[in-house]
């Protein structure tokens, strides 16, 4: 799946007239699935975090996995191969030091999203500067959203962090990465639902900003985004029970599919002309990126919260392993 940057100009989101609107659903056209070879492997119990969102190459799959951090499983046999953790000892500064006496404790950064970026890692989610312990007992006081990048070693390539307003409730948040831009979807009550684009951060830098200045903002209207990801020029709105929507550079948006008929969209993978699409609630269905048809729709027996394809099978990252099924060209 190709990743994007819109350009920095952005204009407010005007909805054109899309590919196929709500009430036309039709019924899928024809299978893409080989439905005898799926299979939901459980790889986490009840009492674990869910895995929020996948990434695949080269055998392997990368789930996010909350405050665990990252799992690395090997594509083929499903089993782990590491598991890399973002939490680290805080520093204890003198209030001669900093102005403000620190105490000890624990900076984590609580694992939401990933993207491969050629042999580089990108894993983006909130930092909590108060973790609770290993069992998601304590208090949750998240204060930034984190992206960072990763080299092939797990070095630091790059880290952007953006200071959110302080609310009580935690936004629904996801990042997609381009050659030249971050792009960050925020939905929030108070903060209003919106696009942001920053600059990526140049490789051996680290940049602290505020969530919303210095981004390029793109109102997203009554929109709420659940999933951001990309196909062509455009960048792929996963817009939960509103459907999925293409953002182009202009400020325009085409709706992709019928809305009714894609459920509760949360996350898009795109092979070709098809876009696998998430739905957190039912499975994954195959649109047609031409006609917006609906083409097939495979049920899955636990809650969808991200995909990503690899050698001709889709895997969809759920709440308590993945969901995995071969594709047809």
């Amino acid at each position: 799946m190709t990743k994007l940057s819109l350009a920095n100009s952005l204009k407010p989101l005007l909805l054109v007239p899309a590919i196929a609107s709500c009430g036309d659903a039709a019924s899928p056209q024809q299978a893409s699935f080989d439905s005898t070879e799926t299979q939901l492997v459980v790889l986490l119990d009840e009492h674990d975090f869910p895995y929020h969102d996948v990434a695949a190459a080269d055998g392997r799959l990368y789930f996010a996995h909350g405050p665990r951090g990252v799992d690395v499983v090997a594509a083929g046999t499903f089993e782990l191969i590491e598991t890399l953790s973002f939490t680290r000892d805080r520093e204890v500064l003198t209030e001669a030091e900093s102005g403000v006496a620190s105490a000890p404790g624990q900076l984590r950064i609580v694992a939401q999203g990933v993207q491969l970026d050629g042999e580089d890692l990108i894993v983006w989610g909130v930092r909590d500067d108060n973790p609770p312990d290993p069992w998601g007992h304590g208090p949750y006081e998240p204060d930034k959203l984190v992206v960072q990048s990763l080299t092939s070693d797990h070095q630091l390539e790059w880290r952007l962090s953006l200071v959110m307003p302080s609310s009580m409730w935690v936004p629904s948040l996801d990042v997609v990465v381009g050659a030249q831009s971050v792009h960050v979807s925020v939905g929030h009550s108070d903060w209003g639902n919106q696009l942001l684009t920053f600059d990526r951060p140049a490789d051996g830098s680290e940049v602290y900003l505020d969530l919303f200045e210095g981004a390029n903002v793109l109102p997203l209207a009554d929109l709420y985004p659940q999933g951001l990801s990309s196909v062509g020029e455009a960048l792929l709105l996963s817009a939960g029970r509103d459907g999925l929507f293409a953002l182009q550079h202009d400020g325009t948006s085409n709706a992709i599919g019928d809305c009714e008929a894609l459920g509760y969209v949360v996350d898009a993978a795109v092979d070709g002309e098809r876009v696998y699409v998430a739905d957190h609630q039912t499975g994954i269905h195959v649109v047609s990126l031409a006609d917006g048809e609906l083409r097939a729709t495979l049920v899955a027996p636990d809650f969808i919260h991200g995909i990503a394809l690899m050698d001709d099978a889709a895997y969809a990252s759920t709440t308590t392993g993945v969901f995995v099924t071969p594709i047809t060209p």
